[in-house]
C-alpha cells in the first residue's frame, strides 16, 4: 500500500473526480475523506476512468492525473485498519497481491 494525496472534485453519492500529481496505477482504492469538525469517512472505490490534463484551463502547463471512482462501500476506521493489517500480513508472509493505493 501507498499514499497517495488527490483532491475531489463533482462528488456525488456513487462517485467523485479525483485529481493526483503522482498516477495511482491501481484499480481500487480507498478514500480518506476530512472534513472540519467532522469524523474521517473512508470509502473503498473502483477507479473507472483514468486520464491526464491541465489542472485548469488557465494554467495547461501544470499536468495531473485525472481519475474517475465508483464508490463501493464505506469503512470505519477499525475496519480500514482491519483491511491494512490483513494486506501487510499477506505481504509479509510472501504471497503477492495486486498494489492497493489510499488516496486522501
Amino acid at each position: 500500500m501507498r499514499e497517495v494525496k488527490a483532491w475531489t472534485e463533482d462528488v456525488s453519492a456513487t462517485g467523485a473526480r479525483l485529481m493526483t500529481q503522482e498516477p495511482i496505477n491501481v484499480k481500487q482504492v480507498w478514500l480518506k475523506f476530512f472534513s472540519p469538525g467532522q469524523s474521517i469517512c473512508i470509502i473503498e472505490a473502483e477507479v473507472v476512468r483514468e486520464t491526464t490534463g491541465p489542472r485548469n484551463p488557465f494554467r495547461r502547463n501544470e499536468i495531473v492525473n485525472w481519475y474517475g471512482v465508483r464508490f463501493l462501500k464505506m469503512l470505519t476506521e477499525n475496519e480500514f485498519m482491519e483491511l491494512a493489517m490483513d494486506q501487510v500480513a499477506r505481504l509479509t508472509s510472501g504471497v503477492t497481491l495486486p498494489e492497493q493505493a489510499v488516496a486522501h
